[in-house]
C-alpha cells in the first residue's frame, strides 16, 4: 500500500514492545497547500497541531483557549474585570501568538438587553460583539476575528444594570 492510500477496515498495527509511535505527523515550516476540512499539520516552530477550518478559511490550532471577564455585581457601561478584579481598560489579556476569536458567550443573573464588546490595545474600536436582547445570556460560535501576537484583549459591557455578567471568548492560534 502506498503513502496516502486508505485501506477500508485497516487498523494501525503497533508493537508496544518495539516502542513504535502509533501516529506521526511530520512537522512543517509552513501550512500545507491542502484546504479541506480534516487536514492536519504540525508546525515545526511552535510544535502545535493545526487543522484547516474551511468555514473561516484558515489554519487554526486544534487546542482552544478560553479567556474571561466578569463582574460580581451589577454592571453598567463599563469595562469588565479579569482575574483578581483588575479592570480590563487598565490592561488586558496579552496574546502570545497570532490567533482568531472563534466564539463568544455571556451569561448574566437576570434578563437584560446589552452588548458585549471585545476591544484590543486600549482602542475603543469594537473588534467583536455579542448582542443580548431581553435574555440573561447568549452565545455565538461563528466568530472569525483575527488578532496578532502582542495584542491585548479587553471587554466592555454596553448596557445598564446588568446583573453579575460573565463573558468568555474562545480563541485558537492561527497560521
Amino acid at each position: 500500500v502506498g503513502i496516502g492510500t486508505i485501506v477500508p477496515g485497516a487498523a494501525l498495527d503497533i508493537n508496544p514492545a518495539a516502542n513504535e509511535v502509533p501516529l506521526r505527523i511530520r512537522p512543517s515550516a509552513t501550512p500545507p497547500a491542502g484546504l479541506v476540512r480534516g487536514e492536519f499539520y504540525v508546525d515545526n516552530i511552535d510544535g502545535l497541531l493545526y487543522s484547516y477550518d474551511p468555514t473561516r478559511t484558515k489554519w487554526l490550532s486544534v487546542d482552544r483557549n478560553m479567556i474571561g471577564w466578569g463582574r460580581n455585581a451589577a454592571a453598567s457601561n463599563e469595562y469588565l474585570r479579569q482575574y483578581n478584579g483588575a479592570l480590563s481598560n487598565e490592561n488586558g489579556w496579552r496574546m502570545i501568538r497570532n490567533g482568531t476569536i472563534t466564539a463568544i458567550t455571556v451569561q448574566a443573573n437576570a434578563a437584560g438587553t446589552f452588548t458585549i464588546e471585545i476591544r484590543k490595545n486600549d482602542a475603543t474600536a469594537v473588534i467583536a460583539s455579542l448582542v443580548v436582547s431581553a435574555q440573561p445570556g447568549a452565545h455565538s460560535t461563528t466568530v472569525n476575528i483575527n488578532f496578532n501576537q502582542g495584542d491585548f484583549l479587553q471587554c466592555f459591557l454596553n448596557g445598564t444594570n446588568i446583573q453579575t455578567p460573565q463573558v468568555l471568548i474562545e480563541t485558537a492560534w492561527r497560521k
